[in-house]
């Protein structure tokens, strides 16, 4: 009886993992859309080191969110009962 709750726990850790994951990944697109729309669609090139520096931190911590977010996909692909 104990095992049926532990795997009841563990499908929805997994549930809640998958879901903020998402919600994180869609949060930074939108962020990232209006972004873009803010600049009218226009990239241009930085003036100072400054400028490129805080485009290359903004830039990681997408790719960590990105990666929160697919990690538990991958850690569930990898680990199949």
């Amino acid at each position: 009886m104990k095992n049926q709750t532990e795997d009841g726990n563990i499908k929805l850790f997994k549930f809640f993992t998958i879901f903020i994951g998402v919600s994180l990944m869609f949060l930074v697109l939108v962020l990232l859309l209006g972004g873009v729309v803010k600049i009218s669609w226009e990239f241009q090139e930085f003036s100072t080191v400054v400028d490129y520096y805080s485009n290359l931190k903004g830039n990681e911590y997408l790719l960590c969110v990105l990666y929160l977010g697919i990690f538990p996909f991958y850690y569930s692909y990898i680990f199949k009962d």
